[in-house]
């Protein structure tokens, strides 16, 4: 097998898994889904790394640390393809059955979550792009060095011919539709940055929804609160300074007008509210301090902000806890769920969101 062939397979399968991930994250970006390969494979493998992996990794890269991760798996199917590759150049057949298999993995994940069937489209979409591209350029490949052998020149170097002789016209087909198609590829991945757009759409759906007048304001800062001190934080933050932390790798987007809030399990009384009824209710502003869980001493995972909201103590008095039940499973779209004891929920301040 000479080095030549192999090269070419390798740098087949590389370019075929770039047009993989740009197919697919272009697909799922025209749907408006979180059904990006890189994105599913993402939220399957945050659960199995080890927690000091994690902090790692956000000690490093801190907010970017999705980024960074989505980027590793790109990358790290990138060498993949490489290695399939490798293989084509000896049996093709099983070559393709790797990369159609492999490609697929996402799909199947996806629908282990209960998600539609079309939500594999993306992934089934970026295989029958990356196999094409990798049939293509092992055909064009297997032409370059077949025009190689019949004019009697080495097929193993970056020139076909000897020192200064130009390469057949193949071969340079072959380097500049692989150097093309890997452009495409990462542009295509760029452009689609699903995570991030995800991440807006959500954002947007959020700032569209319009808040009612509080029916108890909270009083105004006492002049003078505000302290003149350097590299003190103020005592309200800003929107935009106010620091962000996901849980989960896909940001979930909801729905305002389908939006649900449920109580229920050991009360004598479901509760259903809805945004519409929640903002009809009388609503309290106060000033609340969020901070992170990760938050070290003297981070900046940490704000004070004004809230507008309806104490949550009120709509567990609706449901009426029975007597035995003593925290609050809370549930948010993405899966995650936190336990907050009941006496906690039933102090003065306390609210149906964080």
């Amino acid at each position: 097998m000479s080095a030549h062939r192999t090269g070419t397979a390798v740098l087949a399968g590389v370019v075929a898994t770039l047009i993989y991930f740009g197919t697919a994250e272009f697909i799922a970006r025209a749907m408006g889904e979180a059904s990006a390969p890189a994105l599913i494979l993402g939220q399957a493998l945050i659960p199995l790394l080890p927690t000091v992996l994690i902090k790692s990794a956000i000690a490093l890269f801190g907010t970017q640390d999705k980024l960074a991760l989505i980027i590793t798996i790109i990358a790290g199917g990138a060498g993949l393809g490489a290695l399939i590759g490798w293989i084509g150049a000896r049996r093709r057949g099983l070559a393709l059955v790797l990369l159609i298999g492999v490609g697929l993995l996402p799909a199947v994940l996806t629908l282990t979550t209960g998600s539609a069937v079309t939500s594999t489209l993306p992934s089934l979409g970026g295989v029958a792009a990356g196999t094409a591209v990798f049939l293509i350029l092992l055909r064009i490949a297997d032409a370059t060095t077949s025009t190689a052998i019949d004019a009697g020149l080495p097929d193993d170097g970056p020139s076909a011919g000897g020192l200064g002789e130009p390469a057949p016209p193949d071969r340079r087909a072959f380097f500049g539709l692989a150097a093309g198609l890997s452009v495409v590829g990462i542009a295509a991945v760029a452009a689609g940055q699903s995570a991030a757009a995800l991440a807006r759409s959500a954002a947007g759906t959020v700032t569209k929804l319009v808040l009612p007048r509080p029916a108890a304001s909270v009083p105004a800062i006492p002049a003078g609160a505000e302290l003149a001190v350097a590299g003190l934080t103020p005592l309200v933050t800003a929107n935009e300074d106010f620091y962000r932390i996901d849980t989960a790798l896909i940001p979930p987007s909801i729905d305002s007008e389908t939006w649900q809030l449920r109580i229920h399990g050991r009360v004598e009384q479901e509760v259903t509210i809805t945004m519409a009824e929640l903002l009809d209710l009388p609503l309290e502003e106060h000033y609340v301090s969020l901070a992170c869980v990760s938050n070290e001493v003297g981070g900046d995972l940490v704000g004070n902000a004004k809230w507008l909201g309806y104490p949550i103590r009120e709509l567990l008095a609706r449901a009426q806890p029975k007597n035995g039940a003593d925290m609050v499973l809370s549930g948010s779209d993405d899966g995650f769920t936190a336990s907050t004891p009941l006496e906690v929920l039933t102090g003065r301040h306390c609210w149906p969101w964080g």
